[in-house]
């Protein structure tokens, strides 16, 4: 929708696109606001500014694009909601978030517009009406990019209203599949040890979803954090879990190039488990990669 404004606006080569693939927002603001003439440039510049986070900048042109291109008007009261609600301005992000919910013909609008509700009401602690969106934004938001916060949300909502024995489904989903998210940076391979806004989640977790877990850490670049982990069940593991957590060696040794050190774990195995798949999936893994030398697990 965003490119599709841009090419309905009349302006000259749009160097300003190219500082804003670059990852220099504010500069790209500032030279859009030269360059860009014609329909809807307020609200692409408001786009901008916000991503400039000059957000008093973003709300004078969300606020001007409300009449000059009424044709977005959803995405303008969503976009300049998200900034009143970084802005604590809870009461007016909720009339904006409302504004696109009612006059979105797009479900996914209207689907983050509730979620973003549900983060206001949370603001305001008024958690009885932030539960309720949230659990709308669990089921709409699924598979989407919200859905990390929209687990964290539903977390906090529910231990602020003392139902922290039901969040044990939520809190596995976002331990296991976004160990990168940012709110949880600081959780563990233990699940019941972690905690959401001070209180331990006490909820169980078992081998293989620790293995999920940290699997999903190493596609995600978090070497050091899965060794971390790993180290960590090393210590806790009984003689019946060791092939379990040798798996786990074997994938961080392979993330990282070692190749002699995981065919070294896996040889242990090769009389007992010679025949079982996941095993042979490994060993072909092993021979068919190519070493670099790194720091391994001691």
């Amino acid at each position: 929708a965003l490119s599709q404004v841009a090419a309905q606006a009349q302006t000259p080569p749009l160097v300003w696109e190219e500082l804003l693939q670059e990852g220099r927002p504010a500069d790209a603001y500032s030279l859009a606001k030269q360059q860009l003439q014609g329909g809807n440039t307020d609200f692409y510049l408001g786009v901008l500014a916000q991503q400039a986070e000059k957000y008093d900048e973003a709300i004078t042109h969300f606020t001007a694009a409300l009449n000059d291109a009424p044709e977005l008007n959803d995405y303008v009261s969503l976009f300049r909601g998200q900034i009143y609600l970084a802005k604590g301005e809870l009461h007016k992000a909720l009339e904006d978030f409302k504004k696109t919910e009612s006059i979105s013909r797009l479900s996914f609008l209207s689907d983050v517009a509730i979620f973003h509700q549900a983060d206001a009401y949370a603001a305001l602690k008024q958690w009885k009406k932030a539960e309720p969106l949230y659990q709308k934004g669990l089921k709409k938001l699924q598979r989407t990019k919200y859905h990390p916060a929209v687990l964290w949300g539903y977390l906090n909502v529910k231990m602020k209203t003392g139902k922290a024995n039901k969040v044990c489904r939520q809190a596995k989903e976002l331990y296991i599949k976004y160990p990168a998210y940012p709110q949880i940076s600081d959780w563990g391979i233990f699940l019941g040890e972690n905690t959401v806004n001070g209180k331990k989640t006490n909820c169980l977790s078992t081998f293989a979803e620790q293995k999920l877990r940290v699997q999903r850490m190493l596609w995600a670049g978090l070497e050091e954090k899965a060794l971390a982990e790993i180290q960590a069940l090393i210590k806790k593991a009984g003689p019946s879990q060791k092939y379990i957590v040798d798996e786990l060696k074997v994938s961080y040794l392979l993330s990282e190039g070692h190749l002699d050190e995981a065919q070294k774990v896996l040889e242990e195995y090769a009389q007992g488990k010679g025949s079982d798949y996941e095993y042979l999936m490994l060993v072909g893994k092993v021979h068919s990669r190519s070493s670099t030398p790194q720091k391994g697990i001691e």
